[in-house]
């Protein structure tokens, strides 16, 4: 079982090789010709979308893969509710925009609230119709919807920059990438809205998944609360400096993460009654994954001076100490992630949602305070340690609940921490060469970069560095079993 996952995971990873290279090579194109000011403006907008987004999904994708007797009625009825909702949600981003934008005293929000709401109706049939093929397992599907649809609403963003649309560029990336991943969807899993058939059975899922959902709302809040703060105290210069540096910083969880969760929670699900073995595959899976997770916070983390100004110009030159930082706390929100994974397979929304409350909060009144009193600088502190200390509290009852002890929920990190310093003592030697052309100077990193850390795994890690060449190797045979 545990090979048929990791086998899955490549599958689908490595399918999306060329997405996340174009994807990555258009943000970097548009953030060099788009200013702060832009990204701040849309980042104005994307705090409310992001909240509202997860009040109209109402955890109905998460109910639909932990549910284990869902036929086609309650497919029918479910999608019905999430269209509903859907509707109603855009029809009130209408009739408050002018609220928000008065909030942040930027009158431009109302028009890009009013186009970016009509998301809120897509989201909710793809929401449906994704989820399905997760918990179907047609993970070779999901990466063909995401490897076309990043790449297309890619290449539409750079049209649109390139025409000089300026912040619109932003928006219209966010609904192409919507609409063609809903397309994209239907056309592998047609289903449609019909009636509700057993209304105890649907509430019970939405009571699921309404759990959930605060889990994921609260998460979203105290991730973004700073965003909310940030736009009204700071401006919106500062705050597209401080966007850009999570944009980058987040790429691995955005774009990497959820080719691995959405393979990993219906897989969880299904052995949810077995603790033990619930917990031995839990930790041999994140001593795979954190050797492809880890030097990609660290590299990030030491290269980020050079790619900002190399790649992006001195204007971004705000958003260094941010995304170090927020590479950084990649291994913190790695670990987040994967307790809630099990969590949500295990059926303990409430958990979730009592950890994610309570970091909402503390974060909240931290940002605040700090931002108040030190600007962007107090913000960043806020980050680096309110967060660890919530997250410590959350490791240590899941600890307890999994029957896990600290040595062997951190054994996963040993050797992938151990390697990536030695990969960071020879890329910060770099440093001492006087190398004058930037661009050189950042490439000779990411080079020696990638070279010792291989290196360093073939010598200390090997059985796992080798389970991945293996698996990659029999990538055809994993797809013919799935």
């Amino acid at each position: 079982m545990k090979d048929r996952i990791v086998k899955s995971i490549m599958i689908t990873g490595s399918s999306s090789i060329l997405c996340q290279l174009i994807t990555w090579i258009s943000t970097f194109i548009v953030a060099r010709i788009l200013t702060p000011e832009d990204y701040g403006l849309v980042g104005m907008a994307g705090v409310y979308i992001g909240v509202t987004e997860y009040l109209n999904e109402l955890g109905v994708g998460s109910a639909i893969i932990q549910r284990q007797d869902l036929n086609q009625e309650d497919v029918k009825g479910i999608y019905s509710i999430s269209i509903i909702v859907g509707v109603f949600m855009t029809g009130v981003s209408f009739l408050i925009a002018p609220l928000i934008s008065g909030f942040f005293n930027e009158p431009r929000l109302v028009a890009i609230l009013e186009i970016l709401s009509v998301t809120f109706v897509i989201s909710s049939a793809k929401s449906v119709q994704r989820n399905l093929m997760v918990r179907e397992m047609k993970f070779a599907a999901i990466a063909k919807v995401d490897v076309i649809s990043g790449i297309l609403s890619s290449m539409i963003a750079l049209c649109c920059v390139l025409k000089g649309l300026g912040a619109w560029t932003l928006v219209v990336q966010y609904l192409s990438m919507n609409l063609l991943g809903f397309l994209g969807a239907f056309w592998f899993e047609r289903r449609l809205p019909g009636r509700i058939t057993n209304w105890p059975k649907v509430r019970e899922m939405l009571s699921f998944g309404v759990g959930i959902m605060f889990s994921k709302l609260f998460m979203y809040i105290n991730r973004n609360i700073d965003y909310l703060i940030i736009g009204k105290l700071l401006g919106k210069s500062l705050l597209g400096n401080y966007s850009l540096a999570q944009t980058l910083a987040n790429k691995p969880f955005e774009k990497v993460l959820p080719i691995f969760n959405q393979v990993f929670i219906p897989f969880f699900s299904k052995i949810q009654n077995d603790r033990v073995q619930v917990k031995n595959n839990l930790i041999r899976i994140m001593s795979v994954e954190l050797i492809i997770f880890s030097p990609i916070f660290v590299i990030l983390t030491i290269t980020a001076a050079d790619i900002i100004t190399t790649v992006l110009g001195s204007k971004w030159s705000g958003a260094v100490l941010p995304m170090q930082l927020f590479a950084m706390l990649g291994f913190c929100k790695y670990l987040e992630n994967r307790i809630s994974v099990i969590l949500t397979s295990q059926g303990k929304a409430k958990s979730q949602v009592h950890y994610a409350s309570s970091l909402s909060v503390i974060m909240a009144i931290s940002v605040a305070t700090l931002a108040n009193s030190f600007g962007l600088n107090g913000v960043m502190f806020a980050w680096a340690v309110c967060y660890p200390l919530v997250l410590i509290i959350y490791m240590m009852y899941f600890m307890k609940y999994m029957g896990l002890t600290f040595s062997e929920l951190m054994s996963a990190f040993k050797m992938p921490i151990i390697t990536c310093f030695i990969m960071s003592v020879f890329v910060y030697s770099v440093d001492i060469i006087n190398i004058e052309s930037s661009i050189l100077r950042l490439m000779l990193k990411l080079t020696i970069a990638v070279i010792i850390y291989i290196t360093s795994n073939l010598i200390l890690n090997r059985d796992a560095l080798n389970e991945i060449i293996e698996t990659i190797k029999h990538k055809k045979t994993g797809m013919a079993t799935l």
